[in-house]
């Protein structure tokens, strides 16, 4: 077992990981795919999904999952975000893409955050009220 953690050892940690892709597509230029931090897939899973009073999901938005995901995820070599969420002509951009280069880049993004088809369900229900008695361990 490792070191039992405190606050600051917690904060210190820079524990977003990335990738480094080639895109061939893109005349063989390099992209970085970088995980999204829980506050941003927590903003990204709202966007696009919606938890019924019954604990059913659905969802809100799909025409541009890929899109909305890669506009957060995509960053230059300093780990800069190359665009804003709330950047339209971006969306447009990458929307006229190849969707062979836009699966592909999503796909990472998807793995770098944790948000592969279960995750986002599990992350969404937790989301929507818990509190700190259910979550307790025995």
């Amino acid at each position: 077992m490792g070191k039992f953690m405190n606050a600051d050892d917690i904060i210190q940690i820079n524990d977003i990981t990335h990738e480094d892709v080639i895109v061939p597509e893109w005349n063989n230029g390099t992209v970085r795919v970088i995980g999204l931090s829980a506050a941003q897939a927590q903003e990204y899973l709202e966007q696009i999904l919606e938890v019924g009073e019954d604990g059913s999901v659905r969802k809100k938005r799909t025409h541009t999952i890929m899109t909305d995901l890669l506009i957060r995820a995509l960053a230059d070599e300093n780990n800069k975000p190359l665009f804003t969420a709330d950047n339209q002509k971006a969306l447009q951009t990458l929307d006229s893409k190849s969707s062979q280069a836009i699966r592909r880049l999503f796909q990472i993004a998807q793995r770098l955050s944790g948000l592969g088809q279960q995750s986002r369900l599990d992350q969404l229900k937790n989301s929507k009220g818990t509190t700190d008695a259910d979550s307790h361990s025995a």
